[in-house]
């Protein structure tokens, strides 16, 4: 079923003609991809606070919000050029990873349903969706473990504990929720 809005001449994902199981996989898929794809975004912020912020003159718990405020507008392609550009940088491999990881993101982003969208008229074309979403997927897993893999050892070096972490988290989250109390 067409309609008529500026998107019309792209084929809608709703079409007769599509397997419902191969559908629902290729968004379950681009769901993961892009989940995942966030997650990468927000493991920088936080690898950011022990790769850069704890090298700043003065920084001390009371600046942790506004660095994260700060790093939160950030893109992803913007984090990793910070995180490459901090006093203590990751290795190159990692690096060179996350590049890959933000041209992925910004692929499925950005183009993936557009260019695709013929390919959800044959199972031949479902499949390679869901194959380059496989690959996406295990793309940002291997990053993940490889920021997780360079950021524990050196934030514990720097007693930035789980705990604390966790204390941090926990004053944000409180903060979030009185927001509440005081617009009800």
């Amino acid at each position: 079923m067409q309609t008529d809005n500026l998107n019309s001449h792209y084929p809608t994902p709703f079409a007769e003609s599509y397997a419902e199981d191969e559908t629902r996989e290729v968004y379950a898929r681009f769901g993961l991809a892009t989940y995942l794809g966030n997650v990468i975004d927000e493991a920088l912020s936080n690898c950011l606070l022990v790769f850069e912020f704890a090298f700043r003159p003065g920084a001390g718990r009371t600046g942790v919000a506004d660095f994260q405020a700060e790093v939160a507008k950030d893109t992803l392609g913007r984090k990793v050029t910070r995180l490459e550009s901090s006093p203590r940088p990751p290795s190159p491999a990692l690096i060179a990873l996350l590049r890959q990881v933000v041209a992925e993101r910004n692929e499925l982003a950005h183009r993936f349903m557009a260019e695709k969208c013929t390919k959800w008229y044959s199972a031949v074309g479902r499949k390679e969706m869901v194959a380059q979403l496989n690959a996406a997927i295990d793309l940002f897993q291997r990053a993940e473990e490889g920021l997780e893999h360079e950021y524990r050892p050196r934030a514990e070096a720097l007693n930035m504990t789980d705990e604390l972490i966790r204390d941090i988290m926990d004053k944000q989250i409180a903060n979030e929720r009185a927001r509440d109390v005081v617009t009800e």
